[in-house]
């Protein structure tokens, strides 16, 4: 049944001219000028790549742009995250992000920022959850604590508090 319903959409689709009647009636939106009700807006610079998806923000009504510009050979590309109004007005943008989160958070691996969520750009650093005391680089971390136990107890107690789970393999 599923194939038949295919096939018999194809050879609707097949059988479609696609032209339109005036070639000026239809325009590619980045060549689009808009009209009284509407307007074309460019969310990135035409020199950026933008990654997908775009997010939007529901509590604030602001659409979440994260874009990649390529740089000359031998340059690190660089990213960028830039908040925009619901119609198209820029607001600010973060350099230098990340990758974001599904509640908003910008990850850097070693620290995270909450940029999205209140407009804080300050990069937190990771905190020992022995200690509470704040790990300033955590690809040089020195374990304290070496017991399996005492690791898996308080993994188990932190995992129960969390909101929000985010694994990177």
């Amino acid at each position: 049944m599923k194939n038949t319903i295919l096939i018999g959409v194809f050879l609707l689709l097949s059988n479609c001219t696609m032209k339109p009647q005036n070639d000026k009636e239809f325009q590619e939106l980045n060549k689009h000028k808009g009209t009284e009700n509407y307007e074309v807006v460019e969310l990135c610079d035409k020199k950026s790549e933008i990654e997908t998806p775009i997010l939007f923000d529901k509590q604030n009504k602001n659409i979440i742009v994260k874009a990649y510009k390529k740089q000359p050979l031998g340059k690190r590309g660089l990213y960028h995250t830039k908040r925009i109004t619901n119609l198209g007005e820029s607001i600010e943008v973060l350099d230098n992000s990340y990758r974001i989160l599904k509640d908003g958070t910008i990850w850097g691996g070693d620290f995270y920022i909450n940029w999205i969520i209140n407009g804080n750009s300050t990069k937190q650093r990771n905190i020992d959850p022995f200690s509470n005391k704040e790990i300033k680089n955590t690809y040089k971390y020195e374990i304290n604590e070496k017991d399996p136990q005492k690791w898996l107890l308080k993994f188990k107690e932190l995992y129960a508090k969390s909101q929000y789970i985010y694994i990177y393999i």
